[in-house]
């Protein structure tokens, strides 16, 4: 039944599982990381262009902006996230309103590789505040 040839190789599928299996975890490990990664990125370009949006209506403070970009980044439930309205005071003069939101990886993937430990994610986003006379609505 079992040849000599045979026998002398019983033992090599199990070395080579052990050679190939951390490279697969590794590399599948890796993939999860950069896709979360990705989906990071592009909820805080999101989140900044929301709250940049919201931030050019009449009337809305800094709180508000603030909210409306953590009501975004919540979605995928990232934390210690850095939001940056410019100006700090809203006020009719402001022409222009920046949101700017910072996000540490190493604190928001699954498995936080070596590779993206560390980085911050950081997205700005600025739009032109809606100018238009009162008086003239009423």
């Amino acid at each position: 039944m079992y040849t000599q040839r045979t026998l002398k190789r019983s033992g090599a599928v199990t070395v080579e599982l052990a050679i190939v299996l951390p490279i697969i975890f590794g590399v599948l490990f890796s993939s999860i990381d950069f896709s979360r990664a990705n989906m990071i990125r592009n909820t805080v370009d999101n989140a900044a262009f929301e709250a940049a949006r919201f931030a050019t209506i009449p009337g809305a403070t800094e709180a508000e902006i603030t909210a409306k970009a953590q009501e975004v980044l919540d979605v995928l439930s990232l934390v210690d996230a850095q939001i940056v309205v410019i100006p700090a005071v809203i006020t009719d003069e402001s022409e222009q309103v920046t949101v700017q939101i910072s996000v540490d990886l190493g604190k928001n993937l699954y498995a936080a590789s070596q590779m993206l430990s560390g980085k911050m994610i950081v997205r700005s986003f600025t739009l032109t505040r809606e100018q238009f006379a009162v008086e003239l609505l009423q």
